[in-house]
């Protein structure tokens, strides 16, 4: 299946290629990387190995006077998990001059997060300012002021309509929100804001009324600053704050969701450097005590030409003292990257 997937979209490029008018430019995009892995369990087991994943696209532009368009699309290739595992990822028509940029299409307009210069995607994680959200990866429209630093986000989309099935989980999700991201000298300051609303339409066929998703809603605040203290150090501060409305499914309160991380990134040359990242959240459902989880993170690459290699360590812990969950993980690995 998978060979055939990748046929099948080479054929599709080329394809494409000839099809384009001579005014336009087109392109593939992706990445591949591949790495060793040893992950542990507190308390429990633990498992080295190897693992590979992959992104492929194209992409097509073209100018007409002041304006350039764009089309873009891309795929997600895991076949460790399944041999057969792709999933759609963005999927965009774009229009763009030097004062603007409108995006309509399946896209992941969220998340702020600074830091992490590097380290090993593989392995190391973060608690993602901005992108704790309902379906980040979804139909959006969003326009952005490129001189402003601002990005306005708009969506309406429907779920759970995909298949024939009764389960009830069909629901509409409206979503607003705004990014405004830029840099003054030597800092960086990124604030984010996003409100999205559900509700069900009880003549869908696959609607139920008081559900998990009938008249709730969200709203999350993120905020990320960074700081060059020279050309080869920089420190990063990152919050994320959410809470999302009582359903008539999960319970009687609201659920109140906040994360805070700290980073440094230090250069040791152009193509080396470090970054050590530790990160903290706190999940408030309405029972006497939060759920707190923390996450400590070490990265190291090296970039050698297309390439990097990496390595990565990440631990985990979490606890909740009313439902005696007292848990912890940690992974390390080494891997190699391209892209193109």
């Amino acid at each position: 299946m998978l060979k055939k997937l990748l046929k099948g979209c080479l054929t599709i490029a080329m394809v494409s290629a000839l099809a384009i008018p001579a005014m336009a430019e087109s392109s593939i995009n992706g990445r591949v990387r591949a790495w060793v892995e040893n992950t542990a369990v507190k308390d429990g087991k633990s498992l080295t190995q190897m693992d590979a994943d992959g992104r492929f696209g194209g992409t097509v532009t073209g100018e007409a006077g002041d304006w350039t368009g764009e089309g873009f699309v891309q795929i997600g290739l895991d076949p460790d998990s399944d041999p057969d595992a792709w999933s759609m990822r963005n999927f965009t028509v774009a229009l763009s001059n030097d004062a603007m940029k409108i995006k309509l299409g399946r896209q992941y307009p969220f998340g702020i997060a600074k830091g992490q210069a590097w380290t090993a995607g593989w392995v190391n994680d973060s608690y993602w300012a901005g992108e704790s959200v309902e379906n980040a990866r979804a139909d959006y429209l969003t326009v952005g002021l490129s001189q402003v630093g601002l990005t306005v986000i708009f969506g309406m989309d429907n779920f759970g309509s995909e298949t024939d099935d009764v389960t009830g989980d069909e629901y509409n999700m409206t979503t607003v929100g705004a990014v405004f991201d830029k840099s003054f000298g030597a800092l960086g300051l990124a604030v984010e804001f996003t409100s999205q609303s559900f509700a069900i339409d009880e003549e869908y066929g696959d609607s139920t009324a008081k559900g998990k998703y009938d008249g709730t809603g969200l709203t999350n605040l993120a905020l990320a600053v960074d700081f060059a203290l020279n050309e080869q150090m920089t420190v990063a501060f990152n919050y994320d704050s959410q809470t999302k409305g009582k359903d008539f499914v999960g319970g009687t309160d609201d659920v109140t969701t906040s994360s805070m991380e700290f980073w440094f990134d230090m250069g040791l040359d152009d193509t080396m450097g470090i970054s050590i990242g530790y990160g903290m959240k706190a999940v408030a459902d309405g029972s006497d005590n939060t759920t707190n989880s923390t996450m400590m993170n070490f990265g190291f690459v090296k970039k050698m030409g297309v390439v990097k290699a990496g390595l990565g360590y990440i631990a985990n812990t979490e606890k909740d003292d009313d439902t005696g969950v007292d848990a912890g993980d940690s992974a390390l690995a080494f891997g190699f990257q391209a892209g193109f």
